[in-house]
């Protein structure tokens, strides 16, 4: 017979939160955010990259867009 273990569960520590100690609203907002950054492409890709203003500017939102889907990865609405 098996018995669930709860000593190595590392889904979620403590009071809801990630094991590597995202807070539950940080989460939320890691989610949400993730969630409404890919409307911020639309103008970018309308008006094209054609300064380095602009292609640092699609860089960042990208990299911002990966951080998001990190921290909100487990949020569970």
């Amino acid at each position: 017979m098996s018995s669930p273990s709860t000593a190595h569960d590392n889904s979620r520590v403590g009071s809801r939160t990630l094991p590597l100690g995202v807070p539950k609203p940080l989460e939320a907002v890691g989610f949400w955010s993730a969630v409404a950054l890919p409307f911020l492409y639309v103008p970018l890709f309308v008006a094209g990259l054609p300064s380095a203003d602009a292609q640092v500017a699609f860089a960042a939102l990208v990299l911002a867009h990966a951080v998001t889907l990190f921290l909100g990865h487990g949020y569970e609405a």
